[in-house]
């Protein structure tokens, strides 16, 4: 006899290195340096990963994508991430919601990312 236990998600373990902060920055994504920008959001970030929800509701990425952050307003010079895609999801509003894991963060992107999510230098 098998027996199935289904566990609340609220119970399920945090499997993230770091904590993430939630957010809503102008960002976009392209599958490989030939592909085509496409717009998204990012809606939580961290040294390691952020979420990304398309705008559209095409089909989500897999594999390996850049993600072009875009933090400050208009016009403003974002920096590019590459990523790995780790989960896809719906989001509350019915769009994908994709997970990336940022791959080989070079020291001046880790220390964007720190003023991003306030832990830079006091």
């Amino acid at each position: 006899m098998t027996m199935t236990i289904t566990m609340p998600r609220w119970l399920l373990v945090q499997r993230r290195r770091e904590a993430r902060q939630r957010g809503s920055w102008d960002a976009r994504y392209r599958m490989g340096a030939g592909s085509a920008w496409v717009a998204c959001r990012l809606v939580d970030l961290a040294r390691n990963g952020a979420a990304i929800e398309l705008i559209d509701r095409s089909l989500p990425p897999q594999g390996r994508i850049d993600v072009d952050v875009r933090p400050g307003p208009e016009g403003v010079e974002g920096f590019v991430l590459a990523g790995e895609v780790r989960n896809v999801r719906r989001g509350p509003r019915g769009h994908h919601q994709v997970g990336v894991e940022f791959l080989d963060v070079s020291d001046v992107a880790r220390h964007v990312l720190d003023d991003l999510l306030g832990l830079g230098p006091e």
